[in-house]
């Protein structure tokens, strides 16, 4: 859940289970449900910051080929195998040219998937 940007307590988690599990675990289908009832409440806005923040692990404010390729493969992706599809994905968002992703340019494309 850290991951994804919804760090849980200790506490939280222990409830989670104690209310929807079974001998303490809970089944995939019951912490999908869970995952996506947390996910449905953020605002795209903050979705959008909390996925960028998620590629951009180096912090650096932008996202490059080096940076997407690596969130490809933590996902295990079939993109992190496909670097002319990375490539792209970043040469149809990059709007100055820099090869790279700012934040705006990619809560464009963020918001703009949503619509």
């Amino acid at each position: 859940m850290q991951l994804l940007g919804f760090p849980l307590t200790k506490q939280e988690i222990a409830d989670f289970v104690e209310k929807d599990g079974e001998d303490d675990a809970v089944s995939f289908d019951v912490f999908s449900n869970f995952v996506l009832d947390k996910m449905s409440k953020v605002p795209p806005e903050e979705e959008s910051l909390r996925a960028f923040r998620l590629i951009d692990k180096d912090h650096r404010g932008f996202i490059e080929y080096k940076s997407l390729k690596r969130a490809a493969t933590d996902c295990n992706s079939d993109l992190a195998y496909a670097p002319d599809i990375l490539k792209s994905i970043i040469s149809s968002i990059d709007k100055d040219g820099d090869n790279r992703l700012s934040y705006e340019e990619f809560e464009r494309a963020y918001m703009k998937s949503l619509e």
